[in-house]
């Protein structure tokens, strides 16, 4: 059964590509950002990543991360309308969530583990590349992918 869901949720991601690769070119062009540390994200944000993963045969981009304080870390997690990216600097793609963003049903509790899929539109994401997480005009420094 978890391989014909793995295959319907990729399946999914991958039919509504095209028209998000077109945005989120796009939008990459046109937010400042400013670049934040891993440490500042901890400090400031509450958030710690943990993962960021190439998965299901190399169509979702696995993202990972740890709520250290869910008081700093809602600032950047509760806003429906602008939900995390992923951005890529070696070709200048965004990645967004595919369809409405996710957003887990229970409350953001600290010491917890909680997870966000994106499509990886054109294979931009592959063993290595250095993936940058964006929360509205904050971007985390580039993480190697696994």
């Amino acid at each position: 059964l978890l391989p014909v869901v793995a295959a319907i949720l990729a399946y999914t991601i991958w039919y509504s590509l095209p028209q998000e690769t077109q945005s989120a070119v796009q939008e990459a062009a046109v937010a400042p950002v400013t670049v934040i540390s891993a440490q500042t994200l901890a400090e400031r944000f509450g958030l710690q990543m943990t993962l960021v993963a190439v998965t299901a045969g190399g169509g979702i981009v696995d993202v990972r991360y740890k709520i250290l304080d869910k008081e700093k870390a809602a600032y950047l997690l509760d806003d429906a309308d602008n939900p995390p990216t992923l951005f890529i600097e070696e070709n200048g793609l965004t990645l967004k969530q595919a369809g409405r963003a996710m957003k887990h049903n229970a409350e953001l509790k600290d010491n917890a583990n909680y997870f966000m899929l994106y499509p990886n539109t054109q294979n931009a994401v592959r063993h290595g590349t250095p993936v940058s997480v964006v929360f509205g005009t904050l971007r985390l420094e580039p993480i190697a992918s696994q």
